[in-house]
C-alpha cells in the first residue's frame, strides 16, 4: 500500500516488505452525531465568514452553535442518549 515502493513514488511496488500491526482503533458510526458535527462546523465557518463582512449573521452562527453545544453537553449520564436528538431539534 501507502510507502511500499522500491526507488520512490509511483515505482513498483516491494511485494516482500512485512509490517506488524501494533494497534487498532475500532469504532461504531453514528449518523446523527456526525450530522450534528457537520452542523457545527458549517456554523462556525459560516460565523467566520460573516465576521470578515462585519455582519450579524456571524452572531447567529456563534448564537446557534452554542446551543448545540450546551445541548451535547451531559449534565448526567442519563441524558446522554437524548442528547444528540435534542441538539439535532435545535438546528
Amino acid at each position: 500500500m501507502f510507502g511500499n515502493f522500491v526507488t520512490g513514488f509511483n515505482s513498483q511496488v516491494d511485494m516482500k516488505k512485512e509490517f506488524k500491526l501494533e494497534m487498532c482503533e475500532i469504532a461504531l458510526f453514528n449518523r446523527s452525531a456526525w450530522n450534528l458535527y457537520l452542523n457545527f462546523e458549517l456554523l462556525q465557518n459560516g460565523a467566520k465568514a460573516f465576521e470578515q463582512k462585519h455582519s450579524s449573521r456571524a452572531q447567529e452562527c456563534l448564537m446557534m452553535a452554542n446551543e448545540i453545544m450546551n445541548e451535547c453537553y451531559p449534565r448526567y449520564d442519563k441524558e446522554y442518549p437524548g442528547m444528540i436528538a435534542r441538539a439535532e431539534k435545535k438546528t
